[in-house]
């Protein structure tokens, strides 16, 4: 946490789509956060016809993907 405190004037919130969705339904909007330490999405896909229920998410750490910081 406080990495990512430390970049947080660096860090963006990006949002596409609605801002309400029906009860008991995740919703449709993509959502990013995006910060020097940070990579969180939100991602509702299509398949199926109904993208409230295919749902794709991600967090990472882009300064140590894979975990190669840990590793020696």
């Amino acid at each position: 946490m406080t990495e990512i405190k430390a970049g947080l004037n660096d860090t963006w919130f990006a949002w596409s789509g609605p801002t309400t969705h029906e009860p008991g339904k995740n919703g449709t909007a993509y959502y990013r956060i995006q910060g020097p330490k940070l990579f969180i999405e939100f991602s509702p896909q299509g398949g199926g016809g109904d993208p409230s229920t295919h749902i794709h998410t991600m967090y990472r750490d882009p300064t140590n993907d894979y975990g190669r910081a840990f590793a020696s």
